[in-house]
């Protein structure tokens, strides 16, 4: 008799089991999305970090030969020379020579710290859209278990089924006997 009293509960059980596998199904979904979503974020961060560490090289190299010429541009001044502007001693050459490139170089310098600093922006702009995403699927391993476990409290139940099935049936055989 209590097996046939628990019919009801063991038919809710079976209900919600039914009614759980979308959610189970959409969570798993949701997974794989962050999966991928996780992987998008850890390669847009890193092609971040590999661009600053490369643009600090490249900008260290061009910021010496910045101070080089104008350390060499310097000795003109230091030369005691009374014309430096007209001066055409091979002992000076090199500074003037490092006088006339030190603008190109501090141009092709801002121009490089202009440049590596739109790439950085753009880069982090792809990353920051990437940890949005990711973060956007919650955590749908937590979510997964939570729904696993309300599974099976109600496939405890649900187990029941049989037995169930065959009351009801016994049931059934002492009705026909009377």
């Amino acid at each position: 008799q209590a097996t046939l009293a628990m019919g009801p509960e063991i038919a809710a059980a079976q209900e919600a089991i039914a009614a759980l596998q979308p959610r189970i199904a959409e969570a798993q979904a949701r997974l794989e999305k962050s999966i991928k979503a996780r992987f998008a974020m850890e390669d847009a961060k890193s092609a971040v970090d590999n661009h600053v560490a490369e643009s600090r090289i490249r900008i260290a190299a061009l910021t010496e030969k910045v101070n080089a010429a104008q350390a060499e541009a310097g000795r003109i001044a230091d030369s005691g020379c009374t014309a430096p502007a007209g001066a055409s001693c091979k002992f000076l050459a090199s500074a003037r020579q490092a006088e006339k490139d030190l603008p190109g170089l501090q141009e092709q310098l801002a121009n490089m710290k202009a440049a590596d600093r739109a790439t950085y922006e753009r880069l982090q702009k792809t990353y920051q859209e990437a940890q949005t995403e990711y973060s956007s699927y919650g955590d749908p391993n937590r979510d997964i278990m939570n729904l696993n476990a309300e599974e099976r409290r109600h496939q405890a139940v649900a187990n029941k089924a049989a037995s169930l099935a065959a009351a009801e049936a016994k049931l059934e055989e002492i009705a026909a006997e009377l």
